[in-house]
């Protein structure tokens, strides 16, 4: 397996974090399908986002980047996952954060959030240094066609240290 971490000079730091939200800073995310088919119909989803587990080991990784939650969670769940954020993360708060408000699917959402809002403000790969973490392999291969690295998190082990942007 190639070191992620160690690559004197073959690497750069990453500026900004685009973080996925289901599955990468929720450790619990995949348990959401079986929720669902239990619960679904007869509990509201803000029942869901309360047992939501976050990946804490990943705040002091972010540290001094800029963050940006990215999610393809409806726009209408926007307040009760940023309050379970911070009332489950000691007060810590992405830096921006955007959410679905067109119903699309995860890599067409994201895409979209990256050129409407992201690139507008921040600059694109050209400029930004940006570094996804996301749990999505179809997403994950959007951003690699937008010229940003991304990963997915470990399940088991966490890491101690964000991973390098490999040089071009």
């Amino acid at each position: 397996m190639t070191d992620l971490f160690t690559h004197a000079g073959a690497g750069r730091q990453a500026e900004t974090i685009l973080l996925d939200y289901q599955c990468t800073l929720v450790a619990n995310g995949a348990d959401r399908v079986l929720w669902r088919a239990c619960y679904g119909r007869s509990l509201p989803y803000t029942d869901w986002i309360a047992q939501e587990v976050y990946r804490a080991w990943l705040l002091p990784l972010l540290a001094g980047r800029r963050v940006i939650l990215i999610t393809a969670r409806p726009e209408i769940y926007e307040d009760a996952t940023l309050a379970r954020i911070r009332a489950e993360l000691g007060g810590w708060q992405p830096d921006e954060w955007h959410f679905n408000r067109w119903a699309m699917v995860p890599p067409a959402c994201k895409r979209r959030i990256l050129h409407e809002r992201i690139y507008p403000r921040h600059g694109g790969p050209d400029r930004t240094a940006y570094l996804a973490l996301e749990s999505n392999a179809a997403t994950r291969a959007m951003y690699r066609r937008e010229g940003i690295h991304a990963l997915r998190v470990p399940e088991a082990e966490p890491w101690s240290a964000l991973p390098l942007i490999p040089e071009a």
